[in-house]
């Protein structure tokens, strides 16, 4: 069983949390997922 490449927070589904940590990290505010 993989995970989605998307699944940034590693809870088996890719959503809105997802997005924002990628939306975070596109805008610099964090540097790791």
């Amino acid at each position: 069983e993989g995970l989605a490449v998307a699944d940034v927070n590693g809870d088996g589904t890719v959503n809105s949390l997802d997005a924002a940590q990628i939306l975070k990290y596109d805008a610099k505010l964090i540097t790791e997922f």
